[in-house]
C-alpha cells in the first residue's frame, strides 16, 4: 500500500501524513487541493481531528497498553532485510 502512495504522483493526489494532521501542518498545495473539493474541508478535516484526538475509540482505548513491546532484534533484522526501513524512509519517517 505504502509503495503504491508513493508511486501515485499525478497531480490530483493529496496525500496527508497522521503527524500533519496532528499538529495542523498541511502544506500549502494540500490545502489548495482539498479546498477546490470542499472550500470547508480544510477546516472540517481539522476540526474532526481535533475531536477526536485521545479520545475512546474502536482502534484506541484511551490507556497505554499494558503489553511489553514485541520488538526484538529478530524484527529489527527483518525490517531492514524486507526493504521496509528503506520504505520508511522515503516516506519521511526515518
Amino acid at each position: 500500500m505504502a509503495r503504491m502512495i508513493l508511486a501515485d504522483t499525478s497531480p490530483q493526489s493529496i496525500v496527508l501524513r497522521y503527524e500533519s494532521l496532528k499538529q495542523g501542518d498541511l502544506q500549502p498545495h494540500n490545502i489548495e487541493k482539498l479546498q477546490a473539493i470542499n472550500p470547508e474541508f480544510t477546516q472540517r478535516l481539522s476540526g474532526a481531528f481535533v475531536q477526536t484526538y485521545g479520545a475512546r475509540t474502536p482502534t484506541f482505548s484511551g490507556e497505554a497498553r499494558q503489553q511489553p513491546d514485541p520488538w526484538c532484534d529478530v524484527f529489527e533484522a527483518y525490517f531492514h532485510k524486507s526493504g521496509m526501513a528503506d520504505l520508511n524512509a522515503q516516506l519521511g519517517y526515518a
